[in-house]
């Protein structure tokens, strides 16, 4: 939009698009109680979200891990 235009980038006007977005999770006992837990995930971004100027990369990516505790 010619109103979000700002010095340093460019108005843009996107179009729909798809995303693909994929994930794995895991959970491994270590005791009755205790696991630990890892998530990793991403993303891959359509042409028009990749071709904004608000976009730096086509993928996105995200590892999250920790340990749990069931009361």
């Amino acid at each position: 939009r010619d109103a979000e235009a700002a010095p340093g980038r460019p108005a843009y006007s996107g179009s729909d698009v798809w995303n693909l977005v994929y994930g794995a999770r895991m959970v491994a006992p270590i005791t009755p109680r205790v696991s630990f837990q890892g998530v990793l995930a991403g993303t891959r971004y359509g042409d028009s979200v990749a071709d904004s100027p608000l976009t730096e990369d086509r993928h996105r990516a995200i590892a999250i891990f920790g340990v749990s505790y069931r009361f």
